[in-house]
């Protein structure tokens, strides 16, 4: 019996030691696979000038909402105009297309906004863009874009103001003020007021302001005729813009009495050079010099 405790007593040994070294070998790392050169080709942007096919005028009205709200990539005078064109032959082709009024209209307003900025940014050719476009709509006969071309021949009309005679230039206004009484609807409303307000802004640039005065009253008149609520603020307004235009050229009529209890009137100053000396209540050392 004793002889075969010492095989076992080795084996048990010799298992142990085995089952140590297994621990303390670490397996050697599995060398990386090399994974396969696979390209992904990128996205392709889609071409936002690209026109959709037929004349589905939701997708249509999508295009050009899209072609509205994109901003040039480049924005500088050669991205700007470059973006511009883009846009103004985009549109050219919508318009050849068989589309709804609506559309059409649409189409025809946004080519005239974008030839105004591609002339803004030293564009050329303009002068054929536009009669291009306006050529489209005086052909078609129909009464609402004949309404149009009168509406958009006014703006330009607007616009250069300074080319039109001065006797010549109430006339352009009293057309806006009809828009306004003659207004069906609030669109034709706004366009009413959008031209009118222009109308006021460009004689008051022009310095013509006695025309800009009346422009605003005749324009504060047509508001008012029509008994809405909404505009009493614009009124308002408008009257008061025709009194401060009134006053450039008018002599300031400033009567009271000096800080002696003297009569002043500003008259007596006429032709002679006077210091005027500005006093505040809060101007401190306006107060600690004469309380």
């Amino acid at each position: 019996m004793r002889r075969s405790v010492f095989p076992v007593a080795a084996l048990a040994a010799v298992l142990c030691l085995n089952m140590c070294l297994a621990q303390d070998e670490k397996p050697k790392p599995t060398p990386p696979r090399a994974l396969p050169d696979i390209k992904i080709p990128l996205e392709e942007k889609p071409d936002v000038f690209a026109v959709p096919e037929g004349n589905d005028t939701t997708e249509l009205r999508l295009f050009m909402n899209r072609l509205a709200n994109t901003p040039p990539q480049q924005q500088t005078p050669e991205g700007i105009r470059e973006h511009m064109a883009k846009i103004i032959k985009a549109l050219d082709v919508v318009m050849t297309r068989e589309i709804e009024i609506e559309v059409f209209h649409h189409a025809a307003q946004l080519s005239l906004s974008a030839i105004d900025f591609y002339e803004r940014f030293e564009g050329e050719g303009t002068a054929e863009m536009r009669k291009g476009v306006m050529d489209r709509l005086r052909k078609d006969e129909r009464p609402e874009t004949q309404k149009l071309v009168a509406r958009i021949e006014l703006q330009q009309q607007i616009r250069n103001m300074d080319t039109v005679p001065e006797e010549d230039r109430m006339a352009l206004v009293q057309q806006t003020a009809a828009m306004i009484r003659d207004a069906g609807d609030d669109e034709a409303l706004q366009e009413g007021l959008e031209l009118s307000m222009m109308t006021a802004e460009i004689l008051e640039g022009m310095g013509d302001y006695p025309n800009a005065a009346k422009a605003s009253r005749l324009v504060a008149a047509a508001i008012s005729a029509r008994n809405d609520d909404r505009l009493a603020k614009l009124v308002e307004r408008l009257e008061t813009e025709a009194r401060r235009l009134d006053l450039p050229g008018n002599p300031i009529e400033i009567k009271g009495s000096t800080v002696d209890g003297e009569e002043f009137d500003i008259a007596s100053l006429k032709g002679k050079v006077v210091l005027v000396d500005f006093w505040a209540t809060w101007c401190g050392p306006c107060r600690a010099g004469d309380a």
